[in-house]
């Protein structure tokens, strides 16, 4: 494998094209380059991508008024998508706790305030929905 070096602001553009904790600047440059990206790193089997948890997110957080605490939205989104989860989903991982799944929502939570859907100085715990994200669920419930 060949090195690169980078100068500070280039590495820092980098950090703000990373889409997951897991996202290495290669990854980002594969993605930019529109190079097929490597298999992940960690096999997370046939589990629900973080991605189809956004809009059950917003829908949670508009049904507890706008703002609520993460163990609210799980139990919302557990709910209203438990049928759809299989063994991957249900595993629960190194922590002896966490499902896959519940993980999987929190990934994608830190995804939404990174876009500007849910807000990034709500107390902590707490989720909160923003104009933009209220925006972008009724735009998704208008195409369905």
């Amino acid at each position: 494998m060949k090195r690169i070096e980078v100068d500070e602001e280039v590495y820092q553009k980098l950090l703000k094209l990373v889409r997951s904790f897991e996202d290495t600047p290669n990854d980002v440059l594969r993605r930019l380059l529109g190079l097929e990206k490597k298999p992940p790193k960690h096999n997370t089997g046939d589990a629900i991508p973080h991605q189809e948890y956004r809009l059950p997110i917003l829908e949670a957080l508009l049904e507890k008024g706008g703002r609520a605490r993460r163990c609210e939205v799980s139990e919302i989104i557990e709910r209203k998508m438990g049928d759809k989860f299989n063994k991957s989903d249900l595993q629960v991982l190194s922590d002896g706790q966490t499902k896959r799944w519940q993980k999987g929502v929190d990934w994608e939570r830190l995804r939404m305030v990174k876009d500007g859907l849910l807000r990034s100085d709500s107390p902590t715990g707490v989720w909160e929905i923003t104009e933009k994200g209220r925006k972008y669920l009724r735009d998704a419930q208008y195409e369905a």
